[in-house]
C-alpha cells in the first residue's frame, strides 16, 4: 500500500454538524477558516494550550470547500447513519423501514460526524486533546448559531491514501 497522504481525526456526534462544525474545530484546535468562523471559540484554546497552538498549525492540512475557501474541518459523512433528503437520520439497517419516506427513495448522507484534517499523524496528546475539548464543546457549544448542547457518539483518526492506477493506452 502506499504512504498515507494525509489523516483526519473524526467526532462522531447526535447532532447536524453543519451548524458548528468550524466553532468545534477553533476550540479543538485553536485554528479557523479563511471566512473567520469560529473566532469567538479559538481564544478558549489559546488561553488554556497556547504551547499547543504552533502544533496544530504545523499539522492542521485545510483543505477547499465547494467555494475553494481553506478550512482545517468539514462536515464529514456519518458511517452507519444516514438522512431521508428531508433532514431526519436514521441507523443504515432501518432503511427498509423508512425507505417511502426518503426523497427519491435513497439514503442520503448523514453529516453528524466533523473531520479536522491533518497532513501528519496527530500525536496521542494532541488526539487526546481534542477528544477532551470536544466533549466540553458539546456540553456547551460556543457559536453564534442556535446549537443546543449535542452528545459526542466516539472518535475515529482516518488515514488516507492516494491510489494509483496505470492503463497503457
Amino acid at each position: 500500500m502506499n504512504n498515507p497522504v494525509s489523516y483526519a481525526f473524526v467526532i462522531d456526534t447526535d447532532a447536524y454538524t453543519g451548524l458548528f462544525y468550524r466553532e468545534l474545530c477553533a476550540y479543538c484546535t485553536g485554528l479557523i477558516a479563511e471566512d473567520l468562523v469560529g473566532a469567538e471559540a479559538a481564544p478558549y484554546f489559546h488561553k488554556m494550550h497556547f504551547e499547543y497552538v504552533n502544533l496544530f498549525r504545523r499539522a492542521i492540512n485545510p483543505v477547499p470547500d465547494t467555494d475553494g475557501e481553506a478550512r482545517p474541518a468539514t462536515m464529514w459523512p456519518t458511517q452507519g447513519r444516514f438522512n431521508d433528503g428531508c433532514g431526519n437520520f436514521f441507523e443504515d439497517e432501518d432503511f427498509e423501514e423508512v425507505v417511502d419516506r426518503c426523497k427519491f427513495n435513497m439514503k442520503w448522507p448523514a453529516y453528524e460526524s466533523v473531520a479536522i484534517h491533518f497532513h501528519i499523524k496527530p500525536t496521542e496528546n494532541m488526539l487526546d486533546l481534542m477528544m477532551a475539548r470536544a466533549y466540553g464543546f458539546a456540553h456547551a457549544p460556543i457559536t453564534n448559531n442556535d446549537v443546543k448542547p449535542f452528545k459526542i457518539k466516539g472518535f475515529a483518526l482516518i488515514t488516507m491514501y492516494l491510489m494509483e492506477e496505470r492503463t497503457e493506452l
